[in-house]
């Protein structure tokens, strides 16, 4: 199963803590609230988790993340999943772990609808269960599972970051 989503470089906590009463509740913020990137996720029936395809706005991988090797990056003018990433992905994500016949499920999205990447997975005798719009919540593993954790670690770990680094231009 596979599936994309948006992560803010500035995930804003859904709760803070405050003394009863306080006028003013300060919330610490790179200033970069509406920037974001994509992350596929996806994992094998045995629950292996496969690499994250990371999919950022511009046209060169920034030097800082050229030698980064616990994802795949990819380039995009706009940052998200679009049919060059789709494909970009079936080549380097989902054909780098079985050679033979497998099925992948993920949702009606049009990147994943699209002849190109079809025919990249037909390639690599993929079989796609597509699952119908209005039924991903239910139906589709990441959706129900892993968006929501992985989500939350990431916050977690942007809290921390927050915390010990500040939040200063040249930090960010």
């Amino acid at each position: 199963a596979a599936d994309e989503t948006a992560v803010s470089f500035d995930p804003v906590a859904n709760s803070t803590i405050e003394k009863v009463g306080a006028k003013r509740v300060p919330l610490l913020s790179t200033g970069h609230l509406k920037s974001k990137v994509t992350v596929m996720l996806a994992a094998k029936a045995n629950g292996r988790k496969l690499k994250p395809f990371i999919v950022l706005k511009g046209k060169r991988i920034p030097k800082e993340l050229t030698d980064f090797r616990d994802g795949e990056i990819f380039m995009s003018e706009s940052g998200w999943m679009t049919e060059a990433a789709t494909i970009e992905w079936v080549r380097k994500i989902w054909a780098s772990f079985s050679f033979g016949r497998r099925l992948l499920s993920w949702d009606a999205f049009r990147c994943h609808r699209m002849p190109s990447v079809k025919y990249e997975l037909k390639k690599l005798r993929t079989d796609v269960a597509m699952i119908p719009s209005g039924c991903t919540g239910l139906l589709q593993a990441p959706d129900v599972s892993w968006i929501k954790p992985f989500k939350a670690s990431y916050a977690l770990l942007h809290e921390k970051w927050m915390s010990s680094v500040g939040c200063s231009e040249q930090n960010f």
